[in-house]
């Protein structure tokens, strides 16, 4: 059985994510709007304007181009993935505090991972 990660483990590999998907908005800032535009030229202009521009290869270049319009829609799934899972870890600790606030051991140790279930079930 695979182990999953736990909501400690994920928090702290969500804020990595974050740091990426900013560090990743940084380095491409205004690019999506001209790549867009890029695209377009590659695409209004016959073989002989794009020799004088000096693109040996229409497809090659939009491909190229097109890299970064893929990395910002990976960097806009990556958040919206984050904000997901960061949705249903606070889901899951809100539902707990209540159980907590009666009188209910907590799920957790020490060192902030959850207990094992046998472990839990002995401090019942």
């Amino acid at each position: 059985m695979a182990q999953h990660p736990t909501i400690f483990l994920q928090k702290e590999l969500i804020e990595k994510a974050r740091e990426a998907i900013s560090t990743t908005n940084e380095e491409l800032g205004d690019m999506r709007v001209t790549a867009n535009r890029i695209i377009k030229i590659l695409n209004s202009r016959n073989r002989y304007e794009l020799e004088y521009l000096g693109v040996a290869d229409r497809t090659d270049t939009i491909l190229h181009v097109k890299k970064v319009l893929t990395k910002k829609s990976l960097n806009v799934h990556l958040e919206e993935k984050c904000q997901n899972l960061e949705l249903t870890i606070n889901r899951f600790l809100n539902k707990m505090q209540p159980l907590h606030q009666k009188g209910i051991p907590s799920l957790f140790v020490i060192n902030d991972k959850l207990m094992a279930r046998g472990d839990y079930a002995k401090r019942l």
